[in-house]
Formats: C-alpha cells, structure tokens, sequence
C-alpha cells in the first residue's frame, strides 16, 4: 500500500513539474517569437532603407552621365592626349590637376630612387673599405666611384631608352617588352614649335 501511495505522490509531483516546465517552454516560445518579429520588422526597415540609398545611387550616376554627354556635346578636350605645352592646335590639351599631382609625384619618386642609389654605392664602398688591409683602401673607393660614374654615363647611353622610351601603342610599349628610341639622350632638348 505504501508502495502505491509513493508511486501516486511521484505521478502527481510529475504532473505538476511538467505543468510548471510547459508553462516555462510556452514563456521562452513567446520571448523568441516577439524576437523574430522584431528582427523581421528591423530587416525591413534595412531593406526599405537600402532600396532609397540604390535609388540615390542610380540618380547620382545618371546625372552623371548626363553631365558627361552635355560636357562632350560643348566640345570636351578630356578626349585629346594631354601635353605639357598645354591646349594647342585642337590636338593637344593642358594636364589636369590631378595629373599634374601625379607627374610630379613620379619624377619626386624617381629622383628619390636615383638618390639612394646613390647613397648605397657610398654605402658598399664603406662595407668593401672595413673588409680589406688598409692598403687596398684607396683602390676600393676608386673602384665604386667608377662604378658610379659608368652607371650614370650606362643609364644616359641605354638605360633611360630601354625603361622609358617608346614607341608607345595606347598606355604600353608597342613591343610590350623593352623602348627602343630616345638612346644617349636624342630628343631630350626637342621643343615644338607651338
């Protein structure tokens, strides 16, 4: 008798715990539902707002574009190759600002380059010195100003041709390899007569 009264006061404890853990289930079900209802509603503001900003997006390129056709309709020069003698003749036009900026970030860069190439022949006849006798001294800093001097009298010969020069089809050499006009210098002090 006992044994049954024991097994009806577990069934009953059971009842009522499961009672008190289906009310805690349908509490934790309505807080994640009243959750996705809201990341719902805030997933649509987010998309009403990315559509607006696509459709300022596409208003701004279109006027754009619009202001491009007016600009080259009124005889735009953007089109002509620039120059550094600026607009002449119809076939040439001035650089702009922006590339003004830019050729002369370059030419600073290769000036910058050129001197610490300078700076590190200095620097290997200083290494070379400390590594011999004393008396090998003097013909080891001849040697690197030498060096020095057929590397520029190299660089003005051949250097500046195969690096720089043309003949240029669009923004590459035409041979997509290697320049090969403009050696010892030619053309370097040929002005237009503009």
């Amino acid at each position: 008798m006992a044994l049954r009264r024991l097994c009806l006061v577990g069934l009953v404890a059971g009842l009522s715990a499961t009672d008190a853990d289906d009310k805690a289930l349908q509490q934790r079900l309505f807080e994640l539902e009243r959750l996705v209802s809201n990341q719902r509603e805030q997933l649509a503001s987010q998309q009403s707002d990315f559509d607006h900003t696509q459709e300022l997006i596409a208003e701004v390129v279109a006027a754009r574009h619009a202001r491009k056709l007016t600009a080259a309709a009124a005889g735009d020069t953007t089109t002509l190759p620039p120059s550094i003698h600026g607009a002449t003749n119809g076939t040439y036009r001035a650089y702009t600002p922006e590339e003004s900026t830019a050729g002369a970030l370059d030419h600073m860069w290769l000036i910058l380059c050129g001197a610490l190439v300078m700076f590190m022949q200095a620097g290997f006849a200083m290494v070379e010195s400390g590594c011999c006798r004393a008396k090998n001294v003097q013909n080891i800093l001849l040697k690197n100003l030498t060096d020095v001097c057929m590397g520029t009298v190299g660089w003005w010969f051949s250097g500046w041709a195969f690096a720089y020069s043309g003949p240029y089809e669009g923004d590459f050499i035409d041979n997509q390899f290697i320049g090969y006009k403009s050696f010892l210098g030619y053309g370097f002090l040929a002005y237009r007569d503009d």
